[in-house]
């Protein structure tokens, strides 16, 4: 009687795990040549519910795992800069640790992006991390943003000549204009470092195994033209939030709709395994017309027939 009951009751269905992102959202603002977005992270501080800041010092100084905070301790107190390996682990406690539950209004399309159903608890922005391609070398996944955004602008830049002291200028007036000179020059290097650091990490994210594979990467142009005196003065910071809520929407929207996917997708195992890899009619299938005509749907579709044919026993196929 036992033995029935329990195949009984392993004949009952079970209830569908449902999952969901992980708490923690890091979305990633870098600045493009001439955009200033400070503004923008003053506004998170001021209290977005829902957003806030990871500054790299906040990551480093997580004290959720004993070991690691001896780690970067030791390291501190050894005047040595927090490895790559440490501060990605750091950043997984930080990322999985669910926050306490804030008062959001639901109605605020601003906010809810972080109460969206089965989607992260915590939006958290920062433009401290990643800084450079090398450091993302030793990426690993879960250690990744879920989003970078490039801020540009189609704004022109003040010409360089403007800072120009003239012919009367005294000599700290010169030096003056020099100096800001050399900033601006540093300045626009660091942003170009940023463009290149997006470009590559985009590029690199479609390669296998790469670990920002998962990876969302937008860029948000600010307006050229300035708004007219009698209407409503442009605020950077307004833009930005109501960009990027709206696109972060649309990625997590996305995320969760591949989890459905990915765990209701059927799989099925070939009722035998074939000595070599048979794939005959599909390069049958690609031959049969020129290079210039094939498509991405052509070539899945010969691809996914080969494998159907490939999943039938010899004598079948």
């Amino acid at each position: 009687q036992q033995v029935k009951d329990e195949e009984q009751i392993s004949d009952e269905p079970k209830a569908p795990t449902i999952k969901a992102l992980r708490a923690g959202y890091l979305v990633v603002v870098l600045s493009g040549p001439n955009v200033d977005i400070s503004d923008f992270f003053l506004n998170l501080e001021g209290g977005v519910p829902g957003y806030q800041q990871l500054p790299y010092a906040d990551v480093i100084s997580n004290t959720d795992d004993e070991s690691l905070a001896e780690r970067v301790q030791k390291l501190q107190a050894d005047d040595q800069p927090v490895d790559d390996k440490t501060f990605r682990e750091l950043l997984q406690l930080v990322l999985n640790k669910v926050p306490d539950e804030e008062e959001i209004d639901l109605s605020d399309p601003i906010s809810s992006v972080a109460r969206i159903p089965r989607g992260p608890k915590k939006i958290y922005v920062t433009k401290d991390f990643p800084s450079n391609i090398e450091s993302e070398k030793n990426a690993i996944p879960g250690a990744c943003p879920d989003a970078i955004f490039l801020i540009t602008s189609s704004r022109s830049e003040s010409a360089m000549s403007d800072d120009a002291p003239s012919g009367d200028a005294d000599e700290s007036s010169a030096e003056e204009a020099e100096q800001r000179r050399a900033e601006k020059e540093r300045m626009h290097q660091e942003a170009m470092n940023r463009i290149a650091l997006f470009t590559t990490l985009k590029e690199q994210a479609s390669c296998e195994g790469n670990a920002y594979v998962d990876t969302a990467f937008s860029t948000i142009d600010l307006p050229g033209a300035k708004p007219d005196d009698d209407e409503e003065e442009f605020s950077v910071a307004k833009y930005l939030t109501d960009s990027i809520a709206s696109q972060l929407r649309t990625f997590i929207a996305a995320r969760v709709q591949y989890l459905d996917w990915r765990d209701g997708a059927p799989t099925y195992d070939p009722p035998f395994a074939p000595s070599a890899t048979d794939l005959r009619h599909y390069h049958r299938e690609l031959s049969s017309l020129p290079d210039s005509a094939l498509s991405i749907p052509f070539i899945l579709s010969a691809l996914l027939d080969q494998v159907e044919l490939n999943a039938q026993p010899p004598p079948a196929r």
